[in-house]
């Protein structure tokens, strides 16, 4: 949500944008994530995202994407999800239902994360950071968002990963995700949970 301000800019300032932000719970979330603007140590925020900002976010989804599964999974693979997950009617959804959040510096949108609701959950879709911009804290922050979005609906917090890829398995799991049983029967993919925690 946009408050007509422009946002403070902290530069080089890791520990805090992360640690000990005055918006961030003992779990690591933002409760006040939709009335105040979180700085973010590489120049940018986390905010809601808007319908102006919608050729951003499938940028994001253009460059990591292919970045992601292409060596893996193949050109098919690639420009299908991109089709079928990227496209401006998706994106535009997904936005204009208050879904979508997004980490944006001077160079534009960096990151962006797709929360909706899955039954009697909140699943995280899409969770993605340009690859120059990764390794910087971005990732943790729009979690953060995703937490904040679940706990505000009163749901838990439930996303998926490739067995395969260890890395993403452990980031989720430094972020307080526990393994849960697969919301997809037959499916590959591994799933995991965040409970909401209460701020203390």
């Amino acid at each position: 949500m946009s408050t007509g301000t422009h946002p403070t800019v902290v530069r080089n300032t890791v520990s805090r944008a992360i640690v000990g932000h005055p918006l961030q719970s003992r779990d690591g979330h933002f409760s006040a994530l939709r009335r105040r603007t979180i700085v973010c140590w590489l120049w940018c925020t986390i905010r809601p995202a808007r319908p102006d900002d919608a050729p951003g976010v499938r940028y994001v989804g253009t460059v990591s994407w292919p970045a992601t599964y292409g060596s893996d999974k193949g050109a098919a693979y690639v420009m299908s999800g991109l089709d079928q997950f990227w496209n401006a009617e998706a994106i535009g959804s997904a936005i204009q239902a208050g879904n979508i959040y997004v980490a944006e510096s001077e160079q534009g949108i960096v990151g962006m994360v797709h929360v909706e609701e899955l039954g009697a959950d909140m699943v995280m879709w899409k969770l993605y950071v340009l690859p120059d911009h990764q390794l910087h804290g971005i990732g943790r922050l729009l979690v953060g968002a995703a937490k904040s979005h679940a706990g505000a609906h009163g749901k838990e917090l439930v996303t998926e990963y490739d067995p395969s890829n260890e890395r993403v398995r452990g980031f989720y799991l430094r972020e307080g995700f526990e393994a849960t049983a697969s919301l997809w029967p037959g499916s590959d993919a591994r799933w995991l949970r965040w409970t909401v925690v209460a701020d203390q």
